[in-house]
């Protein structure tokens, strides 16, 4: 049962707020398609799959337009007519989300992110790499962090099978909203750890462009975890997840059922970090004027 130790006050105004861009979205998507090319249709209602995919499409679609490979173009539209098949694994109760191996993607390499971009725009594929998916999204839940995954991640891309205690690799990109992208484990608590640590940064992400917040990109504090000075937009998302993860550690740490070694390891070694890492991300942390965004970032950086 979900603890909702995450859920902070001002947490309904800014759901309200992720809605309004999703619907903002569609419509924009909508009115290109139009123009595009009319088989290009958008349901009326997109879940967090569809939502996620039609973004790998419209990226997919734009590149290919720019670069006036009209056939491809032609090709994905096609493609995409086939979304409503998009198989799903039960991650959380009543949240379905698409699971696909890096490997069977297309790759883009994107000037502006320095790590690739991988399109899932085969929606009728039905494999799904094999790893503890509801164990994780139950470690998630226990905690009181479903509501993390279930406003912004939709799709799934993993890319290398690593051992429970091996370094993994992790990243979400702005480009692609409600994707993330994550090494696969076979320990829930280690593999939820991972989809956490991404949907919380996806979700920062769509937090910041629906309540239009904008930082100095000037402004540098120094970030322990980097061991450099980094603007604020870098360090709040470090802290933001970091503080996120702190919480989900200390949780499994202690938890009456199924306690974690390996989260009471990560929490006692995130205690000592945040030692030096808590004065710079409160200062960053005055950066954000929306003070729904600043109270929301405050109640895990503080």
């Amino acid at each position: 049962m979900s603890t909702d130790l995450a859920l902070p006050e001002v947490w309904p105004g800014l759901a309200h707020e992720l809605a309004t861009l999703r619907e903002h979205r569609v419509a924009q998507v909508r009115t290109a398609a139009a123009r595009l090319d009319g088989r290009f249709i958008v349901p009326p209602a997109l879940d967090a799959r569809q939502y996620a995919l039609m973004h790998h499409f419209t990226y997919a679609i734009t590149a290919a337009v720019r670069e006036r490979r009209l056939d491809d173009a032609r090709d994905l539209v096609q493609r995409w007519a086939a979304v409503d098949a998009a198989s799903g694994v039960p991650l959380l109760p009543g949240h379905d989300v698409r699971i696909v191996a890096a490997d069977s993607c297309a790759r883009s390499d994107d000037d502006r992110y320095e790590s690739p971009l991988f399109l899932d725009l085969e929606p009728d594929r039905q494999a799904v790499p094999s790893a503890p998916w509801s164990a994780a999204g139950e470690a998630i839940k226990r905690a009181g962090f479903d509501h993390f995954i279930t406003s912004v991640t939709g799709v799934v891309v993993t890319m290398q099978l690593r051992a429970d205690r091996d370094t993994t690799q992790s990243y979400a990109l702005k480009a692609l909203p409600g994707t993330i992208f994550i090494d696969v484990v076979q320990d829930p608590v280690r593999l939820g750890e991972l989809i956490l640590h991404e949907s919380a940064h996806t979700l920062l992400n769509e937090i910041f462009a629906a309540c239009g917040v904008e930082l100095d990109p000037e402004a540098r504090w120094f970030s322990p975890w980097k061991q450099a000075y980094r603007p604020a937009y870098g360090l709040l998302h470090a802290g933001f997840a970091f503080g996120v993860l702190q919480k989900y550690f200390e949780y499994h740490a202690a938890a009456d059922e199924r306690p974690s070694a390996y989260a009471r390891i990560r929490a006692e070694i995130g205690s000592e970090q945040w030692d030096l890492a808590r004065g710079s991300v409160r200062d960053a942390l005055t950066e954000v004027r929306d003070e729904r965004v600043a109270s929301l970032l405050w109640s895990f950086v503080a």
